[in-house]
């Protein structure tokens, strides 16, 4: 399979390309590499034109959810797509699948949900000759929204597919890790009538980084702390680090025994532990460690992996990788922390041959809650679990967590973690699945971050 660079203006044909391998170390993609200094004339080639309205990209999107599903893509078909994802990622192939029709919805959904997020009173510019007198209409702040794309779970691209909903056009370096998805996103979205001057696909090594989020006027930036750090100071930048997502659960709670036991098991396993809204720690309530221990004890004796198998629960990673977590894990150890009990780090690899394997889940039973493990998030299924006696729980520790399971009746509590900023999602209704479905904002709306609203009288 060749994945090439889409962009408007004349092609660049691309003599040095990046290999794409599966986890078994066999080839299953060549891609174009776009040096950093072609970035800069894709920004101007994109600006040429006006951005297509908001109802002529709506009925692209409907059209594109077809060919993404049914249609061949450059030769690829959809089962073929998904094989790909899965032996490059490792993800597990349940996880993928329901993944990529979730994905596929967003065509559907997305046009209509962003009217949601517009503030009452106010609308879309639909075309330059439609502006009328006292009226306040939600103006974009920018033209370009550059990408860096991560490739831990196919549903992160709805970010950058609601920005190109609202008439926003796409600057996007795939990860190296899943170039598929954006590529068969990109390629539907234009056979169903997308202008090519809408979007671009940029891949390249990570050198262009710097030139990708230059060429936006925004910039949605994925990645570890590292990449975090680094432009934490842009204010035209909108985040997606690590989640160090997290549950609380205190006296309080009328929820049954087994339910928090299914509500930590799911959350932990859910989507191979990849994901920044999987648990990295728990916090509880001695009174309530029996559904704790009882889901722990669940939880680590899961084992459920293996080569395009679709029962598989477990990531597969190549080995040298999963060496290197295991090694991180024993430094871990290692470093001076006292009274933790680990999980058996002796045996925590499944071999699966062919260079291949999995890694069980690793829960730290811990007596002291640092710095250390505040900051924890590992690719796999993993967290930190934390007994307290009694319900005096420090804000400290809730603090910075993307999603908070909050099994507590205590309102004042609810009402300290709505307010606290770095809390960015908290879920206490645990039986109103249909709610978590919905257009809820993940780390505030996006296009609150790209709009204003502005009146003309």
């Amino acid at each position: 399979m060749n994945i090439n660079a889409i962009f408007p203006g004349r092609k660049f044909v691309s003599s040095n390309k990046i290999e794409i391998k599966n986890l078994k170390n066999q080839l299953v993609a060549e891609m174009d590499i776009i040096p950093s200094v072609l970035v800069y004339k894709i920004r101007r080639n994109l600006l040429k034109s006006e951005s297509q309205n908001i109802t002529s990209i709506a009925e692209c999107f409907k059209k594109a959810r077809s060919i993404f599903l049914n249609d061949e893509v450059d030769d690829i078909n959809y089962n073929e797509h998904i094989k790909n994802v899965h032996t490059v990622t490792g993800l597990p192939l349940e996880t993928i699948s329901k993944s990529m029709l979730k994905l596929a919805d967003e065509f559907i959904n997305l046009p209509k949900e962003i009217l949601e997020e517009v503030p009452n009173g106010s609308g879309f510019i639909e075309s330059k000759v439609g502006i009328n007198r006292s009226k306040v209409y939600w103006v974009p702040k920018g033209k370009i929204l550059s990408v860096i794309a991560p490739g831990n779970n196919p549903l992160v691209h709805r970010s950058w597919l609601e920005a190109l909903a609202s008439g926003y056009k796409i600057i996007i370096r795939p990860s190296n890790r899943d170039p598929f998805t954006p590529y068969r996103l990109i390629k539907s979205l234009l056979l169903a009538g997308l202008s090519e001057d809408m979007i671009a696909f940029i891949p390249g090594e990570h050198d262009i980084t710097d030139a990708i989020v230059e060429a936006g006027d925004y910039s949605l930036i994925f990645g570890n702390n590292i990449l975090v750090d680094k432009y934490k100071k842009l204010n035209n930048t909108i985040l997606r680090g690590p989640g160090y997502s997290k549950l609380y659960l205190d006296s309080t709670s009328q929820l049954s025994d087994d339910v928090v036991e299914n509500i930590i098991v799911k959350d932990v396993l859910k989507d191979g532990g990849a994901k920044c809204s999987n648990l990295s720690g728990i916090i509880y309530n001695s009174v309530k460690k029996f559904p704790v221990e009882s889901a722990i004890n669940k939880i680590i004796n899961e084992d459920s992996c293996g080569w395009l198998d679709k029962q598989g629960k477990l990531p597969l990673f190549s080995l040298n990788t999963a060496n290197n977590l295991y090694k991180f894990l024993k430094q871990l150890k290692q470093t001076g922390l006292e009274n933790i009990r680990f999980s058996n780090l002796d045996d925590v690899i499944i071999d699966l041959g062919d260079g291949i394997c999995s890694i069980r889940p690793i829960v730290f039973k811990l007596s002291n809650l640092t710095e250390k493990f505040k900051n924890y998030e590992l690719p796999f299924p993993t967290f930190w679990a934390y007994e307290i006696n009694d319900d005096d729980i420090d804000m400290d520790f809730l603090k910075n967590t993307l999603y908070l399971d909050l099994i507590s009746e205590n309102k004042m509590l609810k009402y300290k973690c709505l307010i606290e900023p770095s809390i960015k999602k908290i879920v206490t209704h645990f039986n109103e699945c249909s709610i978590l479905n919905s257009n809820l904002p993940h780390d505030g709306y996006m296009l609150e971050k790209l709009f204003f609203a502005k009146a003309i009288i």
